[in-house]
């Protein structure tokens, strides 16, 4: 086991699912960086203007605070301000298109006629399952099992219907 050469262990790679978050994850980080770097330039700067000019002779020239801060590497992300960003998404949702009146009274209809025939559904297949209850006699060629399987699923059809409707209703008409 001595003379197995040991292979490099290999420089860890996210799953390509999980790559935007780790790229985020590094321009946090280098921007955690960025701050901590000028919060520093600043708290030099401040240090040295609050000393006596006696003691700044021997210290050698201070750069300007801007150019402390300033930062090294080409790569980095421009830095972009919160107000400005809030400002280009309100201005991209009001170039939205709206829903027209029209779109919402052609889909108000619409929900209301399959409202009410959900309801029917519902309806005609309680009566249908008390009919089958009650006896026999009323479907003559099939049995109570299929009968009872029938008005519950058109009970269900009914239900399912009635959802649509409300659902259509309120993705045109509640804001």
């Amino acid at each position: 086991m001595g003379d197995v050469p040991r292979r490099e262990p290999r420089k860890f790679e996210p799953p390509p699912w999980e790559r935007e978050a780790f790229e985020e994850l590094r321009r946090r980080k280098e921007q955690e960086q960025a701050e901590r770097e000028l919060e520093e330039a600043l708290e030099r700067a401040r240090v040295a203007a609050e000393q006596p000019p006696a003691e700044q002779a021997g210290a050698p020239e201070a750069r300007p605070v801007a150019e402390q801060a300033a930062p090294q590497g080409e790569g980095r992300p421009a830095q972009i301000d919160e107000r400005q960003v809030e400002r280009m998404l309100i201005q991209l949702s009001l170039e939205e298109p709206r829903a027209t009146q029209q779109v919402s009274t052609v889909a108000t209809a619409v929900a209301a006629g399959m409202a009410a025939a959900g309801l029917g559904f519902v309806v005609w297949s309680a009566v249908l399952f008390a009919r089958t209850r009650a006896t026999t006699d009323a479907v003559p060629a099939a049995s109570p099992l299929v009968t009872t399987i029938a008005s519950l699923l058109m009970m269900l059809w009914g239900f399912m219907m009635i959802g649509g409707a409300v659902l259509l209703w309120r993705r045109h008409n509640v804001r």
